[in-house]
C-alpha cells in the first residue's frame, strides 16, 4: 500500500510540475500546490488546458478517455492525480 500511495504522491507532483511549466512559458509566477484552483483561478484557459492534456498523455503515459474531459477532472493538481493515477 505505501508504494501505490508513494506512487499517487509521485504523479502528482509530477502534474504539478508539468503545471508550473506550462504557467512560466505564459509568464505566470504561480505557487502551483495540490490544491490549486486551475480554472476558478483562471490559470488554465482552453490553450493551456490542452497544452496540460498532451502534457499528461505524453509525459507521464496516461490515456484520458473522451468522456473525462471535463474541467471537474482537471480543477486542481490533486483532482488530476487521484482521477488519473495508476491504479486509481
Amino acid at each position: 500500500m505505501a508504494t501505490q500511495t508513494q506512487s499517487k504522491a509521485a504523479f502528482e507532483q509530477a502534474v504539478i510540475d508539468l503545471i508550473a511549466a506550462i504557467l512560466e512559458r505564459r509568464g505566470v509566477s504561480v505557487v502551483v500546490a495540490p490544491d490549486t484552483e486551475l480554472f476558478e483561478g483562471r490559470l488554465i484557459d482552453s490553450v493551456s488546458f490542452a497544452e496540460l492534456l498532451g502534457a499528461i498523455e505524453a509525459e507521464l503515459d496516461v490515456e484520458v478517455p473522451d468522456h473525462m474531459l471535463s474541467t471537474e477532472h482537471f480543477r486542481t493538481p490533486a483532482i488530476i492525480a487521484r482521477t488519473f493515477a495508476p491504479g486509481s
